[in-house]
């Protein structure tokens, strides 16, 4: 409790160039948030101008082609894919519980799944009702 007392300083012990520093502070915080325009007279200081950034002296590098990029090949089937027919409906239930609705092809990019694997699944799903 004494090192609140220590913090606070009472206003009577303010100097006159601290009271009045206060006051003109107060004054200017009043004016900026009752006024709706700017205050006559009182102008904006102009901002100062950034200063050009240096240009980089990295090379610009050419996209890399993607002959070269190692891509899984594709699954013929769920079961080449190491899937069964009902995991794939729950993802496929899953997402249309959180989207409620969907195309076929969204659907098949969301599961990382070829469409032409997704599309008899879907006919299925849909002949069943599910």
């Amino acid at each position: 409790m004494a090192d609140v007392e220590l913090l606070t300083e009472p206003v009577e012990q303010r100097t006159g160039s601290e009271q009045q520093r206060l006051d003109e502070l107060l004054s200017r915080i009043h004016q900026l948030t009752s006024s709706d325009g700017p205050t006559p007279g009182i102008t904006a200081a102009a901002p100062k101008p950034l200063a050009p950034k240096p240009a980089e002296e990295a090379p610009i590098s050419q996209p890399e082609s993607h002959e070269n990029e190692w891509r899984p090949l594709e699954p013929a089937s769920f079961n080449a894919a190491g899937l069964t027919e009902s995991e794939i409906e729950g993802l496929v239930l899953k997402l249309l519980t959180s989207r409620s609705e969907a195309t076929g092809r969204f659907i098949a990019e969301n599961v990382r799944l070829p469409f032409r694997l997704i599309d008899p699944l879907l006919q299925t799903m849909k002949q069943d009702r599910l």
